[in-house]
């Protein structure tokens, strides 16, 4: 049996709570945007918090209409929310058709840490979700892949997440967002990533050749 939660807020999610204690699994949606709407990250996270730990509670997330890619976002909200199952939908049709081949935007779980979908470049809209029991596993495994353009680290402690951010083999790490850039700082990757530097003066430099003239010393 499942109970679908639509809470407009924190209060709001207790309330809804209460009336799951002898269900199953709790599902959390907003069905007023559709019935692939997800819902605030912290309100998942106050039912998980609320409900027994055996309890599952289930997120949905599914894309905002006109804007590709916020299907990810919304994943990553249900993922730090500790949800037990993540069900994933892109908004409207989910089989596109027409010219080309494409691939909609998947969430992948029970992944072998060293699977390719893991350790390679996808290049594609595929988000695998691994657990892990420790900081140190999770620095371990991010930087176990012999690529290293960019990475991300998202969290509330800004001294525990910055220490996790320097710990990253990755030309670029970011705090709490992601692939924003600058033109006045170096891009550049480490290991199989990259090609040289983009940005700053670094990237000017590696778009120069230097040439010396030597002339004789006058005796």
């Amino acid at each position: 049996m499942l109970l679908l939660i639509s809470p407009a807020g924190i209060e709001e999610a207790r309330d809804c709570v209460k009336a799951a204690e002898h269900l199953d699994v709790v599902d959390v949606k907003k069905p007023d945007e559709g019935s692939l709407g997800a819902n605030f990250p912290w309100v998942i996270r106050e039912i998980r918090d609320t409900v027994p730990a055996d309890k599952p509670v289930s997120a949905t997330v599914g894309d905002v209409p006109y804007k590709p890619g916020t299907v990810a976002q919304a994943a990553l909200g249900a993922v730090v929310s500790r949800a037990t199952y993540i069900k994933v939908g892109l908004y409207g049709c989910t089989t596109p058709d027409g010219p080309g081949y494409l691939f909609v935007p998947t969430i992948l779980t029970d992944v072998e840490p060293g699977s390719a979908v893991v350790t390679g470049e996808q290049f594609g809209p595929v988000l695998p979700v691994l657990p892990y029991r420790n900081l140190d596993e999770a620095v371990e495994a991010a930087n176990s892949t012999g690529f290293g353009l960019g990475g991300s680290v998202w969290g509330t402690d800004p001294d525990r997440v910055e220490a996790v951010a320097e710990r990253l083999e990755c030309g670029t790490a970011w705090i709490n967002h992601h692939a924003e850039l600058s033109l006045a700082q170096p891009f550049a990757g480490v290991k199989d990533s990259g090609v040289g530097v983009a940005g700053g003066p670094w990237g000017l430099y590696g778009n120069l050749r230097p040439f010396v003239v030597h002339r004789p010393q006058e005796v």
